[in-house]
């Protein structure tokens, strides 16, 4: 295969799982989103009390967390899978028979390297799951303590 090609198609194919890792956290979030505005109707419009609403909210709460961790679980599959592929185009790129700009190489250098200080999006995207559980965990405490 001409190595233009082979730098080309590991090109697209490296955005097409940049694009389904965004595509997989906006899943994730719309089902917490859903998630907390199911238990904001609960605490707020709902009879239920006490009991049913710790066993309602924990039900609720233990899902949440459940896609949570399975959402940090996917992230973290990306990033492998990503950074294996960035790996793969930057040695592409130091091949002295391969003449290209060094896209990649530059990219990572500059932004993520040792002078670029910047971190890979998919580690500060790993907070907002995290974030997710910490408020659910919040939340049920809350249920527990003052509504149990």
């Amino acid at each position: 295969m001409n190595k233009f090609l082979e730098y080309r198609l590991f090109v697209e194919s490296t955005q097409f799982l940049t694009e389904r890792r965004q595509s997989a956290t906006q899943v994730y979030v719309t089902v917490n989103t859903l998630i907390f505005a199911v238990l904001g109707f609960l605490l707020t419009d709902t009879p239920t009390e006490g009991a049913i609403l710790a066993v309602v909210s924990g039900a609720l709460v233990a899902s949440g967390i459940g896609a949570s961790i399975v959402w940090l679980r996917t992230i973290d599959g990306y990033r492998k899978l990503i950074g294996w592929r960035y790996d793969q185009l930057m040695d592409m790129e130091r091949d002295p028979d391969f003449d290209c700009c060094g896209m990649f190489t530059r990219e990572y250098e500059d932004f993520f390297g040792p002078e670029g200080g910047g971190k890979p999006f998919s580690s500060m995207e790993a907070w907002l799951p995290k974030l997710f559980i910490v408020v659910y965990i919040a939340y049920f405490s809350f249920i527990l303590l003052m509504r149990g």
